[in-house]
């Protein structure tokens, strides 16, 4: 896990103001929300059940019910927004701790456009739930038992108001964008601090892309390193093509134009431009592996990712 990124210098006031231009006009800023009904209700009288069977004090024991038990269409909802979650998070960097998440313009066509797609996915499962909804309620009558309750599920019609996927695009506000009638020390106060909020994004930003492209790495590392029992972990060219797609993002993620995380991106790239998957699994001396594992090693070793070592994730068959 990373824990600290690469110390810099502070920057003179005149580069404060080329980062604080570059960013306001290279980027935006990215605010969404996504709601989505748990369909699952607390079951008092159950939990009542339960601490008086075990001679427990009363609210030791939480019992909730699941509302549209053995139904696909709530679940596959669910699942297009955990994807829309991820898709977000995976082309953005973070910017503030309210959530608001940072989006390069490099990457926007390709964000808009995938996010786009995701929230057509979205409506469409809302939609499949709506038209079997009623049947679905009157399914569970028979499901949850004595459970039931038909007072637990919304009505038709508020049921679609429960999805709903927000998204809204801001400009990067520049620290002297203050337009006060107060006293001049104020208004340079609330510029100071506008200054030292984004300089604590950058450096937010840049941890980031320094932990995904040391993620990238240990995971890489992981694919040509040998298992226990000698053998190798299966390697899949999505694999590799989901890594690659991450050193392309670094090119846009390095907002503070950090040259040792380009340098480190590069050398990256150079590994990865060298291999597929399928020269991997025939790789039967296990040389390939090797040459990779050792110019991995070698940028894991050469850099300061502010990282501590963990293992990386093993591939499934």
């Amino acid at each position: 896990m990373c824990i600290s990124n690469p110390t810099h210098a502070r920057r003179a006031k005149d580069t404060q103001m080329t980062t604080e231009n570059k960013l306001a006009s290279g980027a935006i800023l990215v605010d969404f929300s996504i709601s989505v009904w748990s369909g699952r209700r607390q079951a008092k009288d159950e939990a009542a059940d339960v601490t008086t069977k075990a001679n427990a004090v009363k609210d030791a024991a939480a019992v909730s019910k699941h509302l549209m038990v053995g139904t696909k269409e709530l679940g596959q909802i669910q699942s297009a927004g955990a994807e829309i979650r991820r898709f977000i998070l995976y082309y953005t960097l973070p910017w503030s701790d309210s959530g608001t998440r940072f989006l390069p313009m490099k990457a926007f066509d390709t964000f808009t456009e995938g996010l786009e797609s995701r929230i057509q996915k979205f409506n469409a499962a809302v939609d499949a739930l709506v038209l079997v909804y009623p049947t679905l309620v009157s399914a569970q009558a028979f499901k949850l038992g004595s459970m039931f309750n038909r007072a637990d599920y919304p009505k038709a019609e508020v049921l679609r108001s429960k999805f709903g996927i927000h998204v809204r695009m801001l400009p990067v506000p520049n620290a002297g964008h203050y337009i006060l009638d107060t006293h001049a020390e104020v208004v340079q106060k609330l510029q100071d601090r506008a200054v030292q909020d984004q300089e604590a994004s950058v450096k937010a930003m840049q941890q980031d892309a320094w932990k995904r492209l040391y993620d990238a790495l240990k995971k890489l590392e992981g694919v040509v390193t040998p298992k226990m029992d000698g053998k190798f972990p299966r390697v899949h060219e999505s694999t590799l093509t989901g890594l690659f797609e991450v050193t392309g993002l670094l090119t846009a993620f390095n907002v503070d134009n950090d040259p040792d995380l380009e340098n480190a991106r590069q050398k990256l790239e150079q590994v990865l431009s060298g291999v597929n998957a399928a020269a991997l699994r025939d790789d039967d001396t296990g040389a390939l592996r090797d040459d990779v594992r050792e110019k991995t090693l070698a940028i894991l070793n050469k850099f300061d990712f502010g990282c501590e070592e963990e293992d990386a994730p093993e591939e499934t068959d």
